[in-house]
């Protein structure tokens, strides 16, 4: 059989192999330097399927030089992979599901789907016990936006450019959550890049590849200095991914990330271009007597089928008005989060009487009292002066104001004058001209 692949005067008919290796089933080379196949609905890496192909064709007369030929003539012949987001579906089991509307297509490898779930969808599914373990476990409020980000996950992209991050202490159900999830989806269609890692690794991000999650637990609460990768990521940017004795490759990240922690983590970027991509739910609930059967129930392929619908009708809502659902459990969870990830507004809310706009202050004084708050409570990591300035005037009520020329601010009262019992006068008009304030005089302190 093999012997038609060589030829007695030259040797080995590298192309022949090579379109004998395609007749077995759909291959083609990705941007990230591997081979693909199509199986089973669904596109995966095929390196060692390409292989396997090659020596079965060649038998007893294959040599390893053999196979590294044949695979430099397929990458040169077959058509490239585009590895994107099929927003428009979902891959499971029994068929494409279009989510907008109900309806389950047969699968094609035309679909150019990446990413299969491992269950099968039946809209009249239902999942009794999940539906009791997330009333127990999340705020009534935000029932309803668990269920969103479960939709979401399953859909490929991040059109709404979101990253999750659930919070509270230990044995609160937000590692159930996510044991449920990662069975929901699949081992192939997700990866485990902890939070920091993107800012410190080269090769994190080609881990991310093709993937419909980046799902990583308990994540500690260390400083995260740079977030320039991360927004990249998550506003689907074209990034550069590495692996290590690999060709870089570039490639548009779709893929959402979800971490969990017991504490939120701080970060040197506290502006709304971060603060706006995260969906923080929080987990207030301990139960008093934990289970150690709970995953193993909500995880069953009954479950299962049910999660998956109930979650593609609450994707349908979502998408419909392009945002999540928003309760006071989620307004108190964004605030806590902003306020953790902006030093300034956290050291208003330990340190200041805020609002309050009865006292003018020299923006010089109050950077000495944050830096000395910093130094007691805020973890000796002061912010310069330039971006304390910066991030005071994004503080709604702050009003900058020039003082016979010196640089200040109303807004907000130190609560070491309160202490000290400074009588403040009321604030004067302040005059505007053009847009910016006039010098006033200040007001006086009255002891």
């Amino acid at each position: 059989m093999s012997a038609r692949f060589f030829d007695p005067g030259f040797g080995l008919k590298a192309r022949a192999v090579a379109h004998a290796v395609q007749s077995l089933g759909p291959v083609r080379f990705g941007i990230d330097d591997r081979f693909w196949a199509y199986e089973n609905g669904v596109w995966s890496p095929a390196d060692t399927l390409v292989h396997k192909r090659i020596v079965r064709l060649l038998d007893e007369r294959y040599r390893p030089h053999h196979g590294q030929t044949v695979r430099e003539v397929l990458r040169a012949e077959l058509e490239p992979l585009e590895i994107a987001p099929t927003e428009s579906y979902i891959n499971v089991y029994n068929g494409m599901v279009d989510w907008r509307h109900g309806e389950v297509m047969p699968h094609d490898p035309l679909y150019f789907s990446t990413v299969q779930l491992p269950v099968t969808y039946h809209p009249e599914a239902q999942c009794p016990q999940f539906d009791a373990f997330l009333r127990q476990v999340v705020a009534p409020d935000d029932i309803a936006r668990v269920w969103e980000l479960i939709g979401y996950l399953m859909m490929s992209g991040n059109p709404l450019q979101r990253t999750f991050l659930l919070t509270g202490g230990g044995g609160n159900g937000k590692g159930v959550l996510l044991d449920v999830i990662k069975h929901l989806l699949g081992s192939t269609a997700i990866a485990a890049v902890p939070l920091h890692e993107f800012a410190i690794s080269q090769f994190a991000t080609a881990e991310l590849f093709g993937k419909l999650a980046n799902i990583c637990g308990d994540i500690d609460a260390s400083f995260i200095e740079s977030t320039a990768r991360i927004k990249e990521i998550t506003g689907e940017d074209t990034v550069k991914g590495e692996r290590k004795f690999g060709q870089p490759f570039y490639f548009r990240p779709w893929c959402k990330m979800v971490f969990s922690a017991n504490e939120i983590p701080a970060a040197a970027d506290s502006s709304s271009g971060w603060t706006r991509r995260f969906e923080v739910i929080g987990f207030p609930n301990r139960p008093a007597h934990p289970d150690p059967t709970l995953k193993d129930r909500l995880s069953t392929t009954g479950e299962l089928r049910g999660i998956a619908a109930k979650a593609i009708e609450a994707l349908r809502a979502l998408m419909s008005r392009r945002e999540f659902s928003h309760g006071a459990a989620a307004a108190a969870a964004h605030e806590q989060f902003a306020v953790i990830n902006n030093k300034v507004l956290e050291w208003i809310a330990e340190a200041c009487d805020y609002p309050n706009h009865i006292k003018w202050y020299d923006r010089r004084e109050l950077y000495k009292a944050y830096k000395r708050w910093d130094a007691e409570y805020g973890g000796g990591r002061p912010l310069g002066s330039k971006r304390f300035y910066a991030l005071l005037r994004q503080v709604e009520g702050m009003r900058e104001v020039l003082h016979d020329g010196w640089h200040g601010f109303y807004g907000l009262m130190l609560r070491s004058d309160i202490a000290y019992g400074h009588a403040i006068r009321l604030e004067p008009e302040v005059e505007v001209e053009n847009g910016s304030p006039l010098p006033v005089e200040p007001p006086d302190l009255l002891f």
